[in-house]
């Protein structure tokens, strides 16, 4: 037999080989792609928490060492609290009837004292004539910053309108920066007593050029209290501001006011003293 009758008698063979293989393989691959196909449902999926065993302690770790686990939230310690049956258990809140403490109030107490009348005095030509038991006009005013825009001018108005003798001052806010002629009046004279080391305070008299005044010091001033005593003739201004917050106490203050008015009477006996601020 040549080579030709047995090529011819191996090919139908060989046909139908290949047709057995083709049409295994292809059952084989609807086979699969039925299971790609087939899909599950949200309850479905669900439903198999119940039913799906429980790891041990062994089994977790070692899939928490792969990194295929993630962290569960939502429970303290790591683990669910629950109940004997079952039931998650509440966070027991604790609520107490502490009352809230509020800083202490402390008052001040008015001291106002009764004050004789006395009558007005008499101008003539913008001078002073004093009648029987007669003191100058004054106007005590608590500025609240005389540095802050256009406070000088009212100020100027109203001692202007009210014909003020004497002016007291309190609560300036004035420093060293700020020179009298930018707190000058006309027709009056400045003097000041500013805060020191500190922010605010501080005390002015302004009084009227046409009477004879000079600045009177205490023998022992102190620059912690803001008092400035201001003589015009015979009597003696003290033009005082007391801080609601002061470095020093109620009771030091009094006494060194009460130095200051027994100096002042030692060296002059006929002396009227006037206390004015806030």
């Amino acid at each position: 037999m040549n080579r030709l009758g047995l090529l011819l008698l191996i090919l139908p063979f060989l046909m139908a080989v290949c047709v057995q293989l083709s049409s295994i393989l292809n059952a084989s691959g609807d086979s699969m792609s039925g299971a790609v196909r087939c899909t599950l449902t949200r309850e479905a999926i669900l439903s198999l928490r119940a039913v799906s065993p429980e790891l041990d302690q062994r089994t977790r770790m070692y899939v928490t060492s792969l990194g295929c686990a993630r962290p569960r939230r939502g429970r303290r310690g790591g683990r669910a609290k629950r109940s004997a049956d079952g039931h998650p258990l509440n966070i027991p809140v604790i609520i107490g009837n502490r009352r809230k403490r509020n800083p202490p109030i402390t008052s001040r107490h008015p001291v106002l004292i009764a004050v004789k009348k006395s009558h007005l005095p008499v101008r003539d030509n913008n001078t002073l004539v004093h009648q029987s038991q007669s003191v100058p006009s004054l106007y005590v005013l608590n500025a609240a910053a005389l540095t802050k825009s256009h406070a000088v001018e009212q100020l100027a108005t109203d001692v202007a309108n009210y014909q003020i003798d004497i002016a007291v001052i309190t609560e300036t806010h004035c420093k060293a920066k700020h020179t009298d002629s930018v707190l000058s009046i006309p027709g009056y004279t400045l003097q000041r007593r500013d805060r020191q080391r500190r922010r605010g305070g501080g005390v002015a008299v302004y009084v009227r050029s046409g009477l004879q005044s000079s600045v009177w010091t205490y023998s022992a001033d102190d620059r912690v209290y803001e008092l400035h005593w201001q003589r015009v003739g015979d009597l003696f201004l003290g033009a005082v501001y007391h801080p609601p917050r002061p470095l020093y106490t109620t009771d030091s203050l009094l006494n060194y006011i009460e130095a200051c008015v027994d100096e002042i009477n030692c060296q002059f006996p006929s002396a009227t003293i006037v206390l004015a601020g806030d």
